[in-house]
């Protein structure tokens, strides 16, 4: 769909869910800003929707995981001004993408992406801003690196351990 078509889109989804009975939506990334702005459009009255909390463009490696509606970094400088940008667009939430994933072609589902180091500064300016993270994390070295980054939230976990599960536990 062409940036338009998903803009309208967007906007009939979140009246739909509204309807529905859904108040609340985490939308934990957006192309194009689309999240952004339909959040905007909501909160100013423009249209009607529920409430949502969106990320913005989602910090992955150069080539990795959402590479293509993304915000690519590489290294703690690049994934803090990562999050920084996403901050200043207006996110809630900063997402970091910590494994691959079964839809972005020719990328491991379980391969590391973001180091710990680059989590971590994302996860720091987030912090300063008030503001939680979250982990698109498969994979168990994954998902142990983000919990080590001090990331809020771990998305899918489909291949956590009882190892990592204890992780999680001791740092909450």
């Amino acid at each position: 769909r062409s940036l338009t078509e998903n803009v309208l889109v967007a906007a009939e989804h979140a009246r739909e869910a509204l309807r529905a009975g859904v108040t609340t939506v985490r939308d934990l990334g957006g192309r194009d800003g689309v999240d952004l702005g339909l959040k905007a459009a909501i909160d100013s009255g423009l249209i009607v929707g529920p409430r949502l909390v969106v990320s913005g463009r989602p910090l992955c490696m150069t080539g990795g995981t959402a590479h293509l509606m993304g915000r690519e970094v590489d290294g703690p400088d690049e994934a803090r001004k990562g999050a920084r940008e996403q901050l200043k667009a207006g996110a809630d939430i900063i997402k970091v993408m910590a494994t691959g994933a079964v839809l972005t072609q020719g990328v491991e589902p379980g391969s590391v992406q973001l180091s710990t180091d680059e989590m971590r500064a994302a996860v720091e300016e987030a912090g300063k801003a008030g503001r939680r993270t979250a982990a698109h994390a498969i994979a168990t070295e994954g998902i142990k690196n983000a919990i080590l980054a001090g990331v809020d939230s771990i998305e899918h976990g489909c291949f956590q351990d009882s190892e990592t599960i204890d992780l999680m536990l001791e740092h909450d």
